[in-house]
């Protein structure tokens, strides 16, 4: 099978405080070219409509090299790799035009029916695919153990903008959720080198979330969860590296 790929510019709305793209924006083209991608398969959004399916996110894992800077010319390649399970699973390599590589990542997709609210095997509706096997990341999505106690912490109201047409919370929201939930100064400091991010279930609007961190070296661990029934959202990992001194 072919690989997907497109070229993307950063484009200014989409940086943060450090000029550089934020994770909002990353996952967004991540989600953009996976939609495009699927379509092209005939296993995207047309079809999931006329069949009363959906796709929804069940985990990511991202490793990072850098995250691409603004007026950066990007190149963007995504292909379905196979399954695991119930999950079908979907690469990324994002590299400049110069051809360094920026950021690999692997998700991993669950197919819901929409009439029964129940997770449907993928292989008995795509098993015509001739799945490219290659992996970016040897990655199982492997379960996130928590901490016990957490160091920071704040509570967010989930907005009408954060919602997609799932009626859940976009993927996209989360990892903005746990830079909400560090210290600037941490922030000013590191650079995320490494993203893995488990979905449980989703987040509705008008929610009241409340997100909860900790580091442990250059570990960061989040739990994203109701703030009132503490029913869990998403479990992150994020690893960090401290910024070299200019």
């Amino acid at each position: 099978m072919d690989r997907f790929q497109k070229k993307y510019r950063v484009r200014s709305a989409e940086c943060d405080r450090f000029n550089q793209m934020r994770l909002r924006s990353l996952f967004n083209l991540f989600q953009d070219i996976a939609d495009l991608n699927a379509e092209e398969l005939k296993v995207g959004y047309t079809y999931c409509l006329q069949n009363q399916m959906t796709w929804m996110g069940a985990g990511y894992h991202l490793k990072i090299n850098r995250l691409p800077k603004r007026d950066e010319n990007l190149i963007l390649t995504s292909w379905p790799s196979g399954m695991q399970g119930i999950s079908a699973i979907r690469e990324f390599d994002l590299k400049n035009e110069k051809g360094e590589t920026l950021i690999q990542a692997s998700s991993s997709w669950i197919l819901i029916d929409l009439n029964r609210k129940r997770p449907v095997m993928p292989q008995k509706y795509f098993s015509h695919l001739d799945l490219a096997q290659n992996r970016v990341l040897e990655t199982d999505f492997q379960k996130i153990v928590l901490p016990e106690t957490f160091e920071y912490s704040f509570k967010e109201i989930v907005r009408e903008d954060d919602i997609d047409i799932n009626l859940h919370v976009n993927n996209a929201v989360y990892p903005s959720w746990v830079l909400d939930s560090l210290p600037l100064e941490f922030l000013s400091s590191h650079n995320l080198k490494e993203l893995q991010i488990q979905f449980k279930q989703g987040t509705d609007k008008e929610s009241l979330v409340e997100v909860l961190s900790t580091e442990n070296e250059k570990e960061v661990y989040t739990l994203i969860q109701d703030s009132e029934t503490k029913k869990e959202y998403a479990r992150i990992l994020s690893r960090w590296e401290r910024k070299e001194l200019e």
